[in-house]
């Protein structure tokens, strides 16, 4: 068929497949499913690695300005320390507060059965369902934390989960170490000259703005979760530490994660004290709006800006993919990202800055040179 006028015809191409070709494609396949193969046998450690170095990223600001007095051993061990009898103190008080609520609930609950079972109107139809032992069955089928279980249960609990907090602690520790090390080395294996100085200068920076936006929010948090756990002890609010762990972890979702995490704390105080929970509500969203404007506004512009959504998106990632620990490796990985951004952002210079340079030369580097005509007209 002829072509119409004014148009080439498409060239053709042939695609050949080699033996060897074939060969090659099937061993990137295996690889690939030997790869993801080996990542999902590995998911638990790899997951330990991911929150220890997430952690020790955090305590190396501490770290760093420690040892400006005292030797860096000591340094490290200082902050482990002070790192660990935080976490635990906040841990028992929390879990301790719980427990005594939920036991009381239980001895409630099961008070209220029992009643029912010897009642005379429905007496005989709740002695016949076992009222009170389904009761204390559904308590003590609770996870550990809220009180359930016996102590069996709770033995291998701690045995079960000492493993990995060991691992995780050593981890820590060594890379507390040698972690900057590990990094240079890692970069010498891939870049070379000033490709590598680049690449350091470039994630030493996104580490600084990242530690300092991280250092802001934990130190945001630990005001906020002081000021929730003084009103719910002065209001009389049951499990203040736990009402105030949950307003410290939401106080990281910047301008709205005071508003939100009051939602259900407030909606349970307003069914007892709802004067309580007008009041603070009301100081909620003051508190929110004042830190949106003075504390946030300051980080966005100084430091990093995160934004609530892409905070919200991280969290929720990995929480669905590693709880809690999960959720605070994709919150950092995702802040160090956005630095990464800034700071490469900064090195790259704007094209008309470009442009300019490349038109903008000395009098002395080219000389100006006439037509010839100009020369023939000249003699």
């Amino acid at each position: 068929m002829p072509e119409p006028p004014g148009m080439a015809a498409a060239p053709h191409r042939t695609v050949r497949l080699t033996t060897w070709s074939v060969v090659r494609g099937l061993l990137a396949v295996a690889a690939a499913a030997l790869l993801i193969g080996l990542a999902r046998a590995a998911e638990t450690p790899l997951w330990w690695i991911a929150v220890a170095a997430v952690l020790a990223a955090m305590l190396t600001p501490a770290v760093l300005r420690l040892q400006r007095f005292v030797p860096r051993a000591a340094a490290i061990g200082i902050v482990l320390v002070l790192a660990t009898a935080f976490g635990a103190l906040v841990v028992w008080r929390g879990l301790s507060e719980v427990a005594v609520q939920v036991s009381a609930l239980r001895a409630e609950a099961v008070q209220i059965a029992e009643e029912y079972e010897g009642s005379s109107q429905y007496g005989e139809v709740a002695t016949e369902f076992a009222l009170s032992d389904k009761v204390r069955t559904f308590f003590d089928g609770l996870p550990l934390y809220l009180g359930g279980g016996d102590t069996i249960d709770a033995v291998e609990a701690v045995t079960s989960n000492a493993g990995g907090l060991l691992a995780v602690f050593f981890l820590v520790v060594l890379l507390l170490v040698s972690g900057e090390r590990m990094v240079r080395a890692g970069l010498a294996q891939v870049l070379r000259g000033p490709a590598r100085d680049q690449a350091w200068d470039a994630l030493r920076g996104a580490y600084s703005r990242t530690s300092r936006y991280t250092g802001l929010l934990i130190l945001r948090a630990i005001v906020v979760g002081v000021v929730v756990n003084v009103v719910a002890q002065v209001a009389g609010w049951p499990a203040g530490t736990v009402i105030a762990l949950w307003f410290a972890l939401w106080s990281f979702v910047p301008g709205v994660g005071l508003v939100v995490a009051a939602g259900p704390v407030l909606v349970g105080v307003a069914l007892f004290t709802p004067v309580w929970a007008a009041v603070a509500l009301v100081g909620v969203v003051v508190g929110q709006y004042a830190l949106a404007r003075s504390v946030d506004h300051w980080i966005d512009a100084h430091v990093l800006r995160l934004g609530a959504a892409l905070t919200l998106l991280a969290a929720a990632f990995g929480t669905e993919l590693y709880g809690l620990g999960g959720a605070l490796i994709m919150w950092y990985l995702a802040a160090f990202v956005v630095a990464a951004g800034h700071e490469v952002a900064a090195d790259v210079r704007p094209v008309p800055d470009v442009l300019k340079d490349m038109v903008r030369r000395p009098a002395t580097d080219d000389a100006v040179r006439r037509p010839a005509t100009d020369d023939a007209s000249a003699r």
